[in-house]
């Protein structure tokens, strides 16, 4: 059928039902698919016992873009003298055709913007008795002549059926009743009169009939198929003007809501912390008052976790509370990046396009609007959470860059090594080095989530501005700030192959791996080694206990179950590197670390 539509265009059938000898399809062109919805079908059974469905109606609803459009099939009660059950046939089809939506009874015919009637309506042309029929059916005057008599337009010019509904000017033969294969009027013992049975009816706006005519070329039936054919504006949504009126109907909706919803004032929406450094708590207030006439209360929202309305490096105090009428509270907003949080912050802001707020707390007023505050600063940038290889691509001390120019660094990593091992991890080994038997007790235990020394940040400041002034702390800050050094940044020191290397056989198939480590990551790890073996010569401290801490930090990942199995990797595998009896201390390896670590040396020397 598809076919035989016309020739340089794409159609598809779009619905067909069926009842009895009745049958309606729908076919449209496939660009215009896509904008077709809700289309349902549905039939009326009519005729004998109004069951067995001779007689009645089809119909096809859907719609395109916004406007909803019916076509209706129909075979109405035949012969002469029928006309009040041919009106009967039309008004139970009207009044039947149900068309559903989600299980509800939501569409009629009536209900659509284009309605289309077509099919064998069985009207006659009902002459007056005695007068004598026109002559050849074969110019227009013949056929108005006709027309007077229409029973069709006589039951519509009273109302009586297709209410509304117009027709076209018509200005061919009457298309009943033939003589099968032939183009001659009934020649049979009944010579039944002409009559225009077969029509096309429409009912709506914008709509505009092309054509309208039979074909008397067809001589299958003893019916002549009309057809008709319509220009129809469809209403289509302007996506710029609704979108406009939307947002001015919900603008006017939201403050009619927020009129009557209690309602807080809170002193500012924008927190702002100014410059923030690495373990240097600061602290802001602000006040929310209630000035509604009832009592008003707010709790910050949480956002991700069951736990968490702000950020880790964030704490609010307090999350919640009641404001009795005319009242005011005090909330204080905190902000510490620790060795818990810098991960999370540099992600944040590596992985946010533009400037980075620090965060957007979110004030929930029970049954009333969130109120965003926006907590905003600039981080200033700290050797603590960064990795290997972005230190060693800069040309001066991380104190001195800006948050945007480290988030440079961090995210581009086209720019080359500016020397093979950071110089605030060689700073911390050298002075380390010279302490001989100061180191003793030191690495004895780590964990990130404790507190840090009180001399901490003036290491921090130390490392951060390359500093050629005397230590500032004593050896245990910085082992402290060492160990810190390696465990903070978000990937492993001897990541990608932390799983390879936790099931490797040998310190040479391990050294294998550690050879396809970037040239810092390579580096702190073998200089690294020769400075933890170096202490255990000297006994200043226990090997397996350094192997414990040093090899969850560096082969610490994400992939792998903290368990005894897991733990006992580790410490397994930095043995091989710093216990001084290992099978394999004087293989290969050792005579590369040297080499890696004489290297590093000259670089930064130079």
């Amino acid at each position: 059928m598809v076919e035989s539509v016309h020739d340089g265009v794409e159609y598809e059938e779009l619905q067909s039902v069926r009842l009895s000898g009745i049958m309606l399809t729908v076919i449209v062109r496939k660009e215009v698919r896509q904008h077709i919805v809700r289309c349902r079908v549905n039939s009326v059974a009519r005729g004998m016992f109004n069951a067995l469905g001779n007689k009645g109606g089809v119909a096809v609803s859907f719609q395109l873009n916004e406007a909803k459009i019916c076509f209706v099939n129909s075979h109405l009660a035949a012969h002469m003298t029928y006309v009040a059950e041919r009106n009967d046939d039309y008004k139970a089809i009207e009044d039947g055709m149900r068309f559903e939506e989600n299980g509800l009874l939501c569409r009629t015919i009536n209900d659509h913007d284009h309605i289309f009637w077509l099919g064998d309506l069985n009207y006659r042309i009902q002459e007056p008795t005695g007068q004598q029929r026109p002559g050849p059916m074969n110019d227009a005057q013949t056929f108005e002549l006709l027309l007077q008599y229409d029973q069709l337009r006589t039951e519509m010019s009273h109302d009586r059926c297709f209410k509304g509904y117009r027709e076209g000017e018509i200005k061919f033969a009457p298309t009943y009743k033939y003589d099968v294969g032939t183009d001659t009027y009934d020649t049979s013992e009944k010579q039944r009169a002409p009559a225009y049975c077969d029509r096309v009816l429409w009912k709506g706006k914008r709509i505009e009939q092309l054509a309208y005519n039979s074909v008397m070329e067809i001589r299958q039936s003893d019916h002549k198929p009309v057809y008709a054919i319509f220009r129809v504006k469809i209403k289509t949504r302007d996506e710029a003007k609704y979108k406009l009126v939307l947002s001015e109907v919900l603008k006017a909706v939201d403050k009619r809501e927020n009129d009557n919803q209690p309602q807080i004032i809170t002193e500012r929406t924008i927190i702002e912390f100014g410059l923030v450094r690495f373990n240097e708590p600061a602290m802001r207030d602000f006040n929310v008052y209630n000035n509604c006439p009832q009592q008003v209360d707010f709790m910050f929202k949480v956002k991700d976790s069951p736990n968490d309305i702000c950020e880790k490096w964030l704490h609010v105090d307090p999350q919640s509370d009641s404001l009795m009428i005319d009242s005011a509270r005090s909330i204080r907003v905190r902000m510490l990046v620790d060795p818990t949080s810098i991960t999370g912050l540099l992600h944040k802001i590596c992985n946010t396009p533009g400037k980075c707020d620090f965060d957007i707390l979110i004030l929930h007023v029970r049954s009333g609007r969130d109120i965003f505050i926006t907590v905003t600063g600039e981080y200033q940038p700290s050797c603590f959470g960064l990795s290997m290889e972005t230190m060693c691509r800069t040309n001066r001390p991380v104190g001195e860059y800006k948050q945007d120019e480290i988030k440079q660094l961090m995210v581009d990593v086209t720019p080359e090594y500016r020397v093979t091992m950071p110089r605030e991890f060689f700073l911390l080994i050298d002075y380390l080095h010279k302490q001989g038997d100061q180191l003793k007790g030191i690495f004895q235990s780590y964990d990130r989530r404790q507190p840090l020394s009180s001399q901490f940040n003036a290491v921090r400041d130390w490392l951060d501005t390359w500093s050629e002034d005397e230590f500032p702390g004593t050896p245990q800050t910085a082992a402290e700030a060492l160990l810190l050094l390696l465990d903070l940044p978000e990937q492993a020191l001897l990541e990608p192959f932390v799983e390879d290397l936790l099931h490797s056989r040998s310190k040479s198939e391990a050294m294998e791996l550690i050879a396809l480590l970037s040239a810092p990551k390579r580096n702190v790890f073998m200089h690294l080694c020769m400075f933890l073996r170096e202490g255990i010569e000297r006994h200043d401290y226990e090997a397996n206990n350094v192997a414990a801490i040093f090899g969850r930090i560096l082969l610490r990942t994400s992939k792998s179950n903290v368990t005894i199995d897991y733990h006992n990797l580790c410490s397994q595998f930095m043995r091989r590197f710093i216990h001084v009896d290992s099978p394999d201390t004087n293989a290969g390896g050792n005579g590369h670390a040297g080499g890696a670590s004489g290297a590093s040396g000259a670089s930064l020397q130079a």
